[in-house]
């Protein structure tokens, strides 16, 4: 079963499927540390990996279903 599927579009990175749409709506990203959770969940399932097989840089758009996020290599976990 695939958990998730990371697409480049134009200059957008696209990250989609049933598990990222769950934790996407499972997440209050006005709030510090839920954000820095979704991020840790996403690592750990291999989207960062998949991401940067795929060229994402620093300042990129990121679209995880429908919220838009600017990738930050800092933000590594």
């Amino acid at each position: 079963k695939v958990r998730f599927k990371v697409e480049k579009v134009d200059d957008q990175f696209m990250v989609t499927g049933p598990e990222i749409k769950k934790w996407v709506a499972m997440t209050n990203f006005d709030n510090f540390d839920a954000t820095d959770r979704f991020y840790r969940i996403i690592k750990r399932m291999g989207v960062v990996k998949a991401l940067k097989k795929l060229g994402v840089k620093t300042g990129d758009k990121v679209y995880c279903e429908d919220y838009e996020l600017t990738f930050d290599e800092t933000l590594e976990v």
